[in-house]
């Protein structure tokens, strides 16, 4: 029988073939369902991703907006005009997305995408009314305007429009209904967190001024220390002195005075508080103009100063303000530079000029009063350049304020309301327990600060009852060019010139404990402004470097302290366990 080999059917294929040899029809369903989900997915997410950064960024550059950004119509778009655009294209993808549309009915998912859509919508709105105030704010800015009344007239029209603002602020919403998601919740927190601290801002906006209006419309009398960085105290060494009027939106200004020919004589010294009797009775605070402004304390000190201006040519006043050639500086970059005896002074050239330069043209102790006189003149003209109004406000106000926080300008006033002002504004240069400062004080009749660039090392140690802190503070005394007999200074009791004779106060937290000087030994202890002190005089000769080292101890559950500015140009370095740096330039938490 002849067998051939055996083979498939050729025929038909059954059920089983079939299902074995192809995909079934429900899975490229499934895939294709998968692929348009993730899809769905993907955009819902790229939406989610661009409402979330549109609103982030919108409420960011309205967090971080400066009174700068007032200063023009251009700088206004580019600020708060672009974080309101964010918000409002944040608020419309939210309103908009059609796939957030397509969530909204779902049971779970909807409340959150309602609330999402609530809260895009209020931010919105606050940053279209942050735009519309700026917008107005700059329009009355840029209107005509004549004579110090009108300074008056332009403070009451900013009021009300803060007046205005505050209410618009209070119909904005942030209800959302049903249980949001943690990341919603926070949403929610941190708009009402920004209204809140909106509102506030407005609320002491307008108190500071109506208080700054009455205090303009006057008459008010303050006096005016000036104070010189290139020889320092707690601040500059105050060298001259004089008077400052406002009346009708007006301020004049008198000729400043030689600090030198207004100390007072016995029968009129002013008593001090026991505490800075008791620190620095021997520098006769309350007497000498110069030396009255060792303490820090400005609230403290400023009440002498006023005291004392009352026993002088100057008479009484109603509150006292220090500046010293930093905040001078400010004041030129913003009115322009203004020209004595034929120099023009700037912001660019101003700090060299007036503390070093100077002293160079007039070298020796009979030119003494000639230089005084140009330096009196340059402050004198840089005051009387703000009463012609033609520059920007906002500038000036933005300057001022960062001059107030490094105790550049500092502030006082015998009337209860204005000496809440100057403390709204950070001009008020008070202690607190919680803060710290070194200061590198001269006791050299030199001006050798210019050149003098403190630093301060900290190394912390923890145990389980204290941290103890051991500082160094490092003082170079540099080589530097011809100089003049004025700058190297000098006295017949205690410094060869050029030799830096410093007196170095410490301001410790109401904390410290077990204090140590390891060399030299403290000459200087007790409290002040709620705060603990120690210091020590001793020389740094010329071209040589010094440190000395202190310790001691703060509690174990303290984490930081809050630098106090030492006023210097060059702001004292500070260094914490070999890599936390920072400078004390502004107020700054210092981690311990």
């Amino acid at each position: 029988m002849n067998q051939r080999g055996s083979s498939r059917p050729t025929g038909p294929a059954g059920p089983t073939e079939r299902a074995a040899g192809r995909t079934p029809r429900w899975v490229f369903f499934a895939l294709g369902g998968l692929i348009v989900l993730l899809g769905a997915a993907a955009l819902l997410a790229r939406d989610v991703v661009r409402i979330r950064h549109d609103l982030t960024s919108g409420q960011d550059r309205l967090g971080h907006l400066q009174l700068t950004q007032l200063d023009s119509r251009a700088s206004i778009e580019a600020t708060v005009g672009q974080a309101d655009r964010q918000l409002r294209a944040g608020a419309n993808l939210t309103r908009d997305s059609i796939w957030l549309k397509l969530l909204a009915p779902l049971p779970i998912v909807g409340p959150q995408v309602k609330a999402a859509q609530v809260l895009s919508g209020s931010a919105a709105h606050v940053g279209d009314i942050a735009y519309q105030a700026a917008v107005k704010a700059r329009t009355q800015l840029d209107a005509p305007r004549s004579g110090p009344a009108a300074r008056l007239h332009l403070i009451d029209a900013l009021r009300q429009d803060m007046v205005e603002v505050n209410q618009q602020l209070d119909q904005v919403t942030t209800h959302t209904e049903g249980h949001l998601t943690k990341s919603l919740v926070k949403a929610r927190e941190k708009l009402v967190d920004k209204l809140v601290q909106a509102k506030t801002q407005l609320d002491d906006g307008i108190t500071i001024t109506a208080t700054l209006r009455s205090m303009l419309a006057g008459p008010r009398t303050y006096l005016v220390l000036a104070g010189n960085n290139a020889e320092m105290r707690s601040g500059g060494i105050t060298t001259a002195a004089g008077l400052i009027h406002f009346e009708g939106g007006d301020l004049t200004t008198g000729n400043f005075i030689s600090s030198f020919d207004l100390f007072l004589p016995e029968s009129k010294s002013v008593p001090v508080p026991d505490e800075i009797k008791h620190l620095y009775g021997w520098m006769q605070p309350g007497q000498e103009w110069r030396t009255t402004d060792t303490s820090p304390n400005w609230p403290a000190v400023a009440k002498i100063y006023s005291q004392m201006s009352a026993n002088s040519p100057f008479g009484k006043v109603d509150g006292v303000l220090f500046v010293d050639v930093v905040a001078l500086r400010s004041v030129l970059s913003v009115v322009g530079p203004v020209t004595v005896n034929g120099f023009k002074y700037s912001a660019d050239n101003v700090l060299p000029r007036v503390l070093f330069t100077n002293y160079l043209l007039y070298p020796t102790l009979d030119q003494t009063n000639a230089r005084r006189d140009v330096q009196s003149s340059v402050a004198k003209e840089a005051f009387s350049a703000l009463r012609g109004g033609a520059f920007s406000i906002p500038k000036l106000a933005h300057e001022l304020q960062i001059d107030a926080k490094g105790r550049h300008l500092l502030a006082w006033s015998a009337d209860p309301g204005e000496e809440a002002m100057w403390a709204k504004l950070g001009a008020d240069g008070a202690l607190g327990p919680n803060k710290m400062m070194v200061s590198v004080q001269n006791v050299s009749a030199s001006k050798l600060d210019f050149f003098i660039k403190p630093i301060v090392t900290m190394q912390v140690q923890r145990f389980s009852e204290h941290q103890q802190v051991d500082m160094y503070v490092t003082l170079t005394n540099p080589r530097r060019p011809v100089t003049s007999p004025y700058i190297e200074g000098g006295t017949k009791c205690c410094v060869v010139p050029g030799d830096q004779r410093i007196y170095l106060l410490l301001y410790l937290p109401a904390s410290a404990t077990n204090i140590r000087s390891y060399k030299p030994d403290f000459s200087t202890a007790g409290t002040d402004g709620g705060m603990t002190v120690v210091g020590m005089i001793y020389v740094v000769p010329y071209g040589q470097t010094s440190q000395v080292h202190i310790s001691f101890y703060l509690p174990p559950s303290q984490t930081f302290v809050i630098l106090v500015p030492s006023s210097r140009v060059l702001p004292v370095q500070y260094i914490v366990n070999g890599g936390f740096r920072t400078d004390d330039a502004m107020p700054r938490k210092l981690p311990i």
